[in-house]
């Protein structure tokens, strides 16, 4: 998996496999309120390179639940979370659950 800078997950995802979607947050310019990705400028990561990390998850025994980071990861285009849960529904067909963080105005 290639994981850029620290990946911060709630404690509930503790079991889940870890697909980082972003870097950062896209609201890193309100460190006042929110320092949690300071540290990281916020991209969207390539499809090829969510695909290629879900390929080498496939080999990961018993992965039910997906948790995808880093901050704000809906604020990527429409159409892309169709092709990463299709290509995670491809390689971890036993996924029952995928999560992520989101804000209300990403999710509109």
């Amino acid at each position: 998996m290639d994981y850029e800078g620290l990946i911060i997950r709630p404690p509930r995802e503790a079991y889940s496999l870890l697909l980082q979607v972003t870097t950062g947050c896209s609201h890193n310019k309100w460190t006042t309120f929110c320092g949690t990705y300071r540290q990281k400028k916020f991209k969207i990561k390539s499809l090829e390179q969510i695909k290629k990390d879900l390929k080498e998850a496939h080999h990961c025994e018993d992965v039910d639940r997906v948790f995808l980071c880093d901050g704000d990861v809906l604020i990527i285009p429409h159409a892309r979370p169709k092709e990463i849960f299709e290509a995670n529904n491809k390689n971890l067909p036993d996924t029952e659950r995928i999560g992520t963080y989101a804000n209300a105005k990403s999710i509109l």
